[in-house]
Parts: structure tokens; C-alpha cells; sequence
């Protein structure tokens, strides 16, 4: 299995969201699409692990595995992708499961058994040649409540069709009523298995009002076939309350809070009006615990095979012991391979009765007819609440009684040719399930109406629908003697005819079989050799327009021998000689001289072997295109011009064509786009109609249009990242400014406030401030430890910052010396950065070159210069210089500052 990771989805990341047009989001098939020779008409399913069509007219059920959690389709509508590389163990996981579910469906006996399946597109699919008539979900939309006889069939048909998945270890895990597909009387299928995932439903899916077992809420919920017959009693019971049951979530919330459990019993539900057994059944599988519920199928089936009948109708006897039981089986794997024989349809099997064209058709009588519908009759049950009762008293199937109460079979017309029942009836006993052909033109309603599915007792060892007895077996012995008695009556009419008349022998059983089947016994003699004479001239006509010369020259030979018209037969005859010249014709104009075809057929070959090599040498060199008129292409389409029907001129432009498409393809992954184009453009030129070339171009397209987008996309965030950082600079300076200048000011609280933040974002002018606040307890509690930290964490910031000629560096660098807390207290290297910072003009270092001079401290005590220092720092506004100046009453009281 190959698949690719689109560049863009390679990063972990959700995945997109879903639309049924956008690349790269998870949706089905398009209408029209294809999976291998199947065409798409319709979504009809969906689940976790993919989607189910139908195709090819609605003939088709096709499944397709998609397990939409953890892929996404690709540009071409088609391919599956992967969200990331981290999925690629749990996607072929699920392949492995689903391709497993494939083969064993493949070799069950049931209508919907697998006929094909295969991996494409990245992905896998698997197919089954069936009619839908409706879901199980179409039947509860009507808001009504089903049969009980149409629910226990439907249930039944469902767990015979889990048998065999089961038995391998694959469960369904996603049982909804859009999963349960509607066949025939008593068939149905399931679809949508979930194999992509063994356990755990998202929060979205645990409060919905669908059919999940509880275990499936927890990721160590222990799954098995009860989980599915949790599902299948989910549905029962939607189809007897009319409403779906509460979630499994919501049941279970609601036990664990001490709540009453939402669910009401089935046997509430439905008493009165479905029988005990059934609702007792349906409750159990309702069951929260998995050890309440049957532990698997082969244990349902078991326990069901205790009594004779497991599910009793409480309100009215429908069986009798001394009647056939007309149940359909259905155990798969031991069904009578005659079960599904195909029944064709009245119009054919009418043309083959009075067709004798292949001669392989036994003469049959009616007295042949009236022994088979006597047969039917020993064999019919007696009991009126049996499958065949049932349907005669159907307003909507207008068909003849199985049969008539005279025991002739009616004369073949309009109503017995539309008649399955009547040829069914005719051609085989009616003791024989009829599983097939019944089900055609039935409508939903029929459906519901409970005559369409019935009872079946289950066997888990065999598979017996008819429990023969000695009725039957008397049944059996009359007919055969019947049969022979009829049989050499028939004889007997052949040879009177033959030797009354002298038509050849193949028409003498054209002749018996429409007296037999069709014709009226009080018609005239005269009349059945004209409608002879009709059906001979019409298959005269029939071997004229296929071109069948020689059996239509016979069959006119023995129209001349008839009292039809002369001019009619000149017809035809003008007609078979016009062909027959036609015919003559042809072979002259074939048959030319063999010499002179060999002599040209052996200088065609030398010229395509000539150019046969030149174009292989030419490809190997690389000039497919190149030079004109020497190049590979006109090579091998020169060679083909020459030999229509030769295989390595043709593989030799599928080879150039698929260099290109696979130049293509490759430059597209990589983002190279232009050469993409070059190489797209010399694949139209050696075959502008192949596909890939417009899907390709699609995909170019959308791939350049998303690189465009990409770039933009990331360009804006470029942008909007330097943006932010700007303001993010501009606001962290401000604030840094604010607590600078209420720290200068004395208000330490608001200047904590400020550049605390500051400082564990990583800036040493904050530190510096911070850990001085603390080491003196300036507007904060005093914690020399702290501020020793903070202290330490800017120092070599403070030192490049300072060695830069950073005025603002160096007087804090002075302050290190000055504080002795981080570095050792030298109040001379303390003077020398002040004044360096003073010199620039910077106000804190002027204010502390002051106070140095007042106290003496690294210099020689100096009032005035420490007086000039102060008030060159007051001016310039600083709050602790003008302050000094206002103690020693040289600044005013109410100058600013």
C-alpha cells in the first residue's frame, strides 16, 4: 500500500474541516466517480471507517475503507492521505482488518456475498452484486411500529450475516439503521464495518441518540460479539417503540449518579402488543453489563434451538405440527446451493417454450402441466398462517392462485406471462425455498406490512427448511407415476403427428411444445398451421437479420411446401439471394493473391523492425521529443501508423508517456511547479486524452494555488509576529521608563509593581532595581538573599551594557561597587563609573557623585562640589538630588521637579 503526506500536513494539527468540496478534508466519492469498473451513484452509508455507494445503476453495494478520523482525500477526489506519519500504524491496521473482512465475506453462501475486492487510490474496497430495496432506517423514518415478524426476520438475517466476521475476530462496532441494508424477504446486510478502531467513542458520539454498546465509551471497554448484539437490540427496539432507546453515555450517567436507568424495558414497551419471548429477548440484550448479555451468536443460537419455537407469537397460533415448515434457513455456510437458482423471467422462459432453434428443448404436454400442478397441490401445506398463504391474501401482488382450483393451467397470455408465481408453480415444486424473484415490485409498505418477513427457526449444526413426511413422500410417488403416464402420452402425440404430416422433424416439436403451452384445444386445425406458418416466418426473418443464411434457406424450403403466399416467399427469397451475392462478394474481394500479401505483409515488417529500433536506441538516449522527426515518439507512432496491433510500438509511448506523467507527478510533490508544467505539457503532446493529464493539471493548479496561499499565509503571520513583538517592546519599555522614574522618585511600591515583571522577563535594568529594593527594603520586605540573586543574574549584562559606554550601565555598575552586596565594596572604582555616567549627563550617577563628595567617600570630602553635583542633578530633575538639596535648605520647598 502506497499513500503520501501532504508537505502542509507533515506538522501535527487537526485536521481541516470536512466539506464535500475542499482537498484535503475527509467526504466521499463524487457521483460518476469510479472504484475499479464501477461507477458511483449514490452515498447511502457512512461510518468511522468509511463510506457505502451504490453503483453501476444501483446493482452494486460498494465499500469503501476511509477511516475518516486520521485521513483526508487528496485533490483528485480520489487518493487517501494520512493527517501525519504517526497514524500510518493504525491505518494499516485497519486496512489489514478490512481487507480480512473482504475475503471472509468473499466465500460465505448469501446473496451478498463479496465478488471483488482490491486495493486502489491509496485505499481499499470491496463490492457485492445485489439490489437494495431500502435500509432498516427507511423503515423507522415512517414512525410507525414494525411487525414483530418483520423485526425477529431482519434480526436473524443480521447475526447470520455477523457469523462469519465473528468467527474471524471482526466485529462491527457502528450498527445504525442506515447499516442494515434491506435484500429480500429474508435477506439482509450489514455494511460499514468499523474496523478502523476497536474501542472508544468521542465525545460527540456518547450523548447521541445511536446504538453504541456502553463498553464502547471507554478505551479499555472489553468488546466482543456482545457488543453487536447490543446494537442489533438498540435497533429492535427503536422498530417496536418507534423511537430510539437513550444512548449507552446517558444510561450510564445516569446509574452512576444513582439515577434511574432512562431506558423503560421492552416488555413495558411492547406488552400487549408483541410477544413476551420477543421483548424478554430484547431487553437482555439491552443489558449494561456485558456478562448479562449472550456472550456471543453460536450462544444465542443455541439457547434459541432449546425450544420449537423461541420467539411465540402470544396472541394466535400460527403453526401446526403436521406442516411443512416453509422457514427460509439461515445459517450461510450449510445452504442448499439450489436455494438461490436463478428464476428467469416469464418473457424468456415463454420464448425458450416456443423457441427450438438450439433443439435442446423436451416436447411437454399439458396433461405433463396438470401432473406438475397436482404434484404442487399434495405438496402445498394445508395450514393457512404458512409464506404461501400469506401472500395470497395480499391486496397489492394481483397474481394468479399458485394453484387453480381446476387443475389446468391457463392458456399463456398477458397475466401468466408477468406471472413469476405461475412459472415458479409450473417448474419446480413449490416445497423449494423462494428466496429469489418474489421480492421484485414489492413497496416499502409491503415491507412493513409483515408478510414480507417471517419467522425463521434458527439450526446452529444444520440447515433443514422442509421436514418431509409421509404425506409429502406419497405426494412424491403419485407424481413420478404421473409423470411417466404423461410422458409416454406425449411420445405417442409426437409420432401421430409425424406420421400424419410431413413437416420436417424439427418442427414437429415446435409444433407439440405451442400445443402444449399455448394453444386453445377448440381451435381449428387450419388455425395452428397459420400461426405455425406466422412464428416459421418470423424466425425466417430473425436468421436473415443475423445473417444466418443457411438455416433461413431451410426454413424457406419448408415454407414452399405450405399454402402461404407465394409472393411472400418471393420476399424472403429475394432477400436471402441479395445476401448470399453480398456474402460471395466479400470472399472475392478476400481473396486476393497470397504471394502478393506476403510480399507486402514482409516489407511491413522490415520497415516497423527498422523503426522499432531506431525509436528504442532514440529513447535511450533520451530524445523522446527531440530532435524533429528522429525523436522516440514519431518513431514508435510511425511503426504503429504501419502495424495497428503492434504491442511494442504501443508500449514504447506508453513508456514516453509515463516518464513524463511520473516527471509530473514528482516535481508537484517537491513544489517544483514550473517544471511540473514543461514536463504536464510533453505528456499532451504524446497523448492529450489520456486522464492523468486533466487530474494532474488539477492538482498543479491547486497546488500552486495553495503555495501562494502558504507564502501569504505566512508572510501575514510574519508580520503580525514583528508587530507584536514591536508593541510587545514599546509597552515593556514604557513600563520599564514608569518604574524607573517612581523608583528615582521614591514611590519603590509603584516601582516594584512595574518592574518586577520586568525583571524575570530577563532585563537588567529591572533586576538591578528590584534587587536594590530588596537588599535595602525599599517599598518591599528586606531580603538580602533575594536581592543577591537578582543582583547576580544582571551583573554581566550590566558589565557589556556598561563597557558599551552606556551611561545608565555604568552608574549601576558604580552602584555594585558602592553596595558591596554582589561585588566587593570599593567606593574608588564606584566614583569612576559614577562620574563616567555624570560626565554623559546621566542624573542618578550626578545625585550619587554628590553624595560621594559630601561623605567622603572614595574622594576627598568636598561640600561644594557635592552641592554642584546635587544641583546639576535637580535640574535635570532628579528626585533624590532635589530632595538632598531641600534638607540642607538650599532648594525651595515648592520648586518642581
Amino acid at each position: 500500500m502506497k499513500f503520501r503526506l501532504p508537505p502542509q500536513l507533515l506538522r501535527k494539527q487537526a485536521p481541516p474541516s470536512t466539506t464535500s468540496t475542499t482537498p484535503y478534508t475527509s467526504y466521499p466519492l463524487k457521483v460518476g466517480s469510479s472504484l475499479g469498473h464501477y461507477s458511483i451513484d449514490e452515498v447511502i452509508s457512512q461510518t468511522q471507517s468509511g463510506y457505502t455507494y451504490l453503483a453501476n445503476n444501483r446493482s452494486i453495494v460498494v465499500e469503501e475503507y476511509f477511516p475518516k478520523d486520521i485521513a483526508i482525500r487528496d485533490v483528485d477526489g480520489a487518493s487517501l492521505l494520512l493527517h501525519n506519519k504517526d497514524n500510518i500504524v493504525a491505518y494499516e491496521k485497519g486496512l489489514s482488518q478490512f481487507l480480512l473482512l473482504a475475503r471472509v465475506l468473499s466465500q460465505i453462501e448469501h446473496p451478498g456475498r463479496v465478488i471483488h475486492y482490491q486495493e486502489e487510490n491509496g485505499t481499499a474496497w470491496y463490492a457485492t452484486e445485489i439490489s437494495v430495496l431500502a435500509s432498516f432506517g427507511d423503515l423507522l423514518n415512517t414512525g410507525k411500529r414494525l411487525p414483530e415478524k418483520s423485526l425477529v426476520s431482519i434480526f436473524y438475517a443480521a447475526i447470520e450475516y455477523c457469523y462469519a466476521p465473528h468467527n474471524n475476530a471482526i466485529l462491527h462496532l457502528d450498527l445504525g439503521p442506515q447499516q442494515i441494508l434491506l435484500l429480500s424477504e429474508e435477506e439482509v446486510i450489514l455494511c460499514g464495518f468499523n474496523v478502523a478502531k476497536s474501542s472508544g467513542v468521542s465525545e460527540i458520539e456518547r450523548n447521541r441518540p445511536y446504538y453504541h454498546a456502553p463498553e464502547q465509551l471507554h478505551l479499555a471497554g472489553r468488546l466482543g460479539p456482545w457488543s453487536d448484539l447490543y446494537s442489533l437490540g438498540a435497533l429492535l427496539y427503536h422498530g417496536l417503540s418507534k423511537h430510539s432507546p437513550p444512548s449507552a453515555g446517558r444510561r450510564y450517567t445516569s446509574t452512576q449518579l444513582g439515577h434511574e436507568d432512562p431506558l423503560i424495558p421492552a416488555a413495558k414497551v411492547g406488552a400487549g402488543l408483541y410477544s413476551q419471548d420477543f421483548l424478554e429477548l430484547v431487553d437482555v440484550m439491552l443489558m449494561m453489563s456485558t456478562g448479562d448479555r449472550p456472550s456471543d451468536i453460536n450462544h444465542f443460537l443455541e439457547e434459541s434451538e432449546t425450544s420449537d419455537a423461541p420467539l411465540n407469537d402470544d396472541r394466535e397460533d400460527i403453526a401446526h405440527k403436521n406442516h411443512y415448515d416453509l422457514r427460509t434457513p439461515t445459517y450461510v455456510n450449510d445452504l442448499d446451493p439450489n436455494a438461490f437458482a436463478h428464476q428467469a423471467n416469464s418473457e424468456e422462459l415463454t420464448t425458450t417454450v416456443l423457441s427450438n432453434e438450439e433443439g435442446k428443448h423436451r416436447p411437454t404436454s399439458n396433461k405433463v402441466a396438470d401432473a406438475l400442478a397436482d404434484t404442487a397441490k399434495i405438496l402445498e401445506p394445508a395450514d393457512t398462517a404458512n409464506l404461501w398463504a400469506n401472500r395470497e391474501k395480499r391486496d397489492r401482488d394481483a397474481v394468479e392462485p399458485l394453484v387453480h382450483s381446476n387443475p389446468k393451467l391457463a392458456p399463456i397470455g398477458a397475466n401468466a406471462l408477468n406471472d413469476r408465481h405461475f412459472w415458479r408453480q409450473l417448474l419446480r415444486p413449490s416445497s423449494l425455498s423462494a428466496r429469489t424473484g418474489d421480492f421484485i415490485g414489492r413497496s416499502t409498505g409491503d415491507v412493513m406490512s409483515g408478510h414480507s418477513f417471517t419467522n425463521r427457526k434458527l439450526k446452529n449444526s444444520r440447515r433443514d427448511s422442509i421436514q418431509i413426511h409421509k404425506k409429502s413422500r406419497i405426494g412424491w410417488t403419485i407424481s413420478f407415476f404421473l409423470l411417466l403416464l404423461t410422458s409416454l402420452t406425449g411420445i405417442w402425440y409426437v409420432y401421430q403427428i409425424k406420421a400424419t404430416t410431413d413437416i420436417q422433424p424439427t418442427r414437429i416439436q415446435i409444433i407439440s411444445e405451442r400445443e402444449s403451452e399455448s394453444l386453445n384445444p377448440l381451435t381449428s386445425h387450419t388455425t395452428q398451421i397459420e400461426d405455425i406458418t406466422a412464428i416459421v416466418v418470423k424466425q425466417v426473418q430473425s436468421y436473415l437479420d443475423r445473417g444466418n443464411l443457411s438455416s433461413a434457406s431451410d426454413l424457406i424450403s419448408l415454407l414452399r411446401k405450405t399454402n402461404i403466399s407465394r409472393e411472400q416467399i418471393n420476399q424472403l427469397y429475394n432477400e436471402l439471394t441479395l445476401l448470399e451475392d453480398r456474402e460471395r462478394q466479400t470472399e472475392l474481394h478476400e481473396n486476393l493473391s497470397e504471394e502478393e500479401q506476403l510480399i507486402q505483409q514482409t516489407t511491413r515488417n522490415r520497415t516497423v523492425d527498422n523503426l522499432l529500433k531506431q525509436a528504442t536506441a532514440a529513447y535511450k538516449r533520451g530524445e523522446l521529443l527531440k530532435p524533429i522527426g528522429s525523436n522516440a515518439l514519431t518513431l514508435y507512432r510511425a511503426a504503429l501508423d504501419l502495424d495497428r496491433g503492434n504491442q511494442r510500438a504501443r508500449n514504447g509511448i506508453n513508456s514516453i508517456m509515463y516518464h513524463y506523467i511520473e516527471k509530473t507527478r514528482n516535481a508537484i510533490q517537491n513544489g517544483d511547479y514550473d517544471n511540473a508544467e514543461t514536463y504536464l505539457r510533453n505528456a499532451a503532446i504524446v497523448d492529450p486524452r489520456d486522464s492523468s493529464i486533466d487530474i494532474l493539471s488539477e492538482q498543479l493548479t491547486a497546488r500552486r494555488l495553495w503555495s501562494q496561499r502558504e507564502t501569504l499565509r505566512l508572510a501575514n503571520i510574519a508580520a503580525r509576529e514583528k508587530e507584536e513583538q514591536v508593541a510587545a517592546q514599546r509597552a515593556m519599555m514604557a513600563n520599564l521608563s514608569n518604574g524607573i522614574k517612581a523608583y528615582y522618585r521614591g514611590d519603590y511600591l509603584k516601582a516594584y509593581s512595574f518592574l518586577v515583571p520586568l525583571a524575570e522577563s530577563g532585563i537588567a535594568r529591572a533586576q538591578v532595581r528590584v534587587g536594590t529594593m530588596l537588599l535595602y527594603g525599599r517599598g518591599v520586605a528586606k531580603n538580602n538573599q533575594a536581592a543577591k540573586l537578582w543582583l547576580s543574574s544582571a551583573l554581566s549584562s550590566i558589565q557589556l551594557a556598561a563597557a558599551r559606554g552606556e551611561s545608565w550601565a555604568q552608574s549601576d555598575y558604580g552602584d555594585y561597587f558602592a553596595d558591596g552586596a554582589v561585588l566587593k565594596k570599593d567606593y574608588g572604582q564606584a566614583v569612576v563609573w559614577y562620574r563616567r555616567a555624570a560626565d554623559q549627563g546621566y542624573p542618578p550617577a550626578q545625585a550619587n557623585l554628590g553624595i560621594m563628595y559630601m561623605h567622603g567617600n572614595g574622594v576627598t570630602p568636598d561640600w561644594d562640589k557635592a552641592i554642584d553635583w546635587f544641583r546639576t542633578a535637580a535640574s535635570r530633575g532628579n528626585y533624590a538630588a532635589q530632595e538632598n538639596l531641600r534638607l540642607l535648605d538650599i532648594w525651595p520647598s515648592d520648586a518642581g521637579g
